[in-house]
């Protein structure tokens, strides 16, 4: 148990390093979008909410938070999806890396199918040639 949860944690390291490299690509342009609003968001309704009292401030200002935390959460696995649909080095190893996750975290999606449609599609370069 101990063992795989090093294995998961590892992977999802080697997962974010990919990230980093690429974070500021065409690819993850949606999740780069979100931090900054995760970023800017929050700080302009905590300005908005130092001129203008509210009895709901506080819970406007917790939910902005968390519902830019959610966003960014969600366009980074979107962002993640098309990215290992590609044949590229980077996109090649998020996709090990997320096989690897996936094979003790279940809700994980495996991409299967995209990595046997990568295959084909470099069988078929091979034959071309």
């Amino acid at each position: 148990m101990q063992e795989d949860y090093q294995r998961e944690l590892e992977n999802y390291t080697q997962l974010w390093k990919v990230y980093t490299r690429n974070s500021l690509e065409q690819d993850f342009r949606n999740s780069l979008y979100s931090t900054l609003a995760l970023v800017f968001v929050p700080s302009l309704v905590n300005v908005y909410y130092i001129f203008r009292q509210s009895v709901l401030k506080n819970a406007v200002r917790f939910s902005s938070i968390i519902s830019c935390l959610m966003i960014f959460h969600y366009n980074l696995n979107k962002d993640f999806e098309r990215f290992v649909r590609k044949d590229t080095k980077d996109s090649n190893l998020a996709r090990l890396y997320m096989q690897n996750i996936s094979k003790t975290n279940i809700i994980f999606p495996y991409f299967e199918k995209e990595t046997i449609e990568i295959v084909k599609q470099r069988e078929q370069g091979k034959n071309q040639q």
